[in-house]
């Protein structure tokens, strides 16, 4: 545990090494689905892809921590159970850039989130959630990372219904990277 607080507190305190490679949103998504599955128990998981490649510059290790982070939260937020959606599509946001990007959704149908909470979820270790269940520093660094790959995360949250989260990034051209 203490490592894992230590690996948190310095991903958030100094920029990480990143290493952006042409990488398909889609694929990371994918290739996540099955271990998010038997990670998340009672939680059942949907993934909705698009039918072309979502291609982005971003470090791989970097999106798969953001979708690992944003599905253990949604898992807290359901201790019951529920619905966690996984898509990958196509938005406009003109806080990213003209033109379209590449857009991750994640959605539960959990607990949901107060207008108080929410303006605070991206804030260093603010935490709903009690002792020894989390540092506050997860969403920092998903918020973190996105910012550098040069997205922009949002968050739409109701008590009682549950919460998406949208992360838009630049898409790009480029062909894809050797390396998934």
């Amino acid at each position: 545990r203490a490592a894992g607080l230590v690996r948190q507190l310095l991903t958030f305190s100094r920029p990480q090494q990143c290493r952006p490679k042409v990488v398909d949103l889609a694929a990371v998504v994918t290739d996540l689905s099955a271990i998010l599955r038997r990670l998340l128990g009672a939680v059942h998981v949907d993934v909705e892809l698009p039918d072309v490649p979502a291609r982005v510059l971003a470090d791989r290790g970097h999106l798969e921590q953001v979708v690992m982070n944003l599905a253990v939260n949604a898992r807290d937020a359901m201790p019951g159970g529920g619905r966690l959606k996984l898509s990958v599509g196509w938005a406009f946001n003109p806080a990213v850039g003209p033109g379209r990007l590449v857009r991750l959704s994640v959605t539960d149908t959990g607990c949901g989130m107060t207008p108080e909470v929410q303006a605070r979820i991206f804030d260093p270790f603010f935490t709903t959630k009690g002792p020894d269940k989390g540092t506050g520093l997860g969403l920092a660094v998903v918020h973190g990372i996105v910012k550098q790959a040069g997205g922009a995360i949002a968050v739409a949250s109701e008590v009682g219904v549950g919460t998406t989260f949208h992360i838009d990034l630049p898409p790009t051209d480029q062909p894809p990277s050797g390396i998934r």
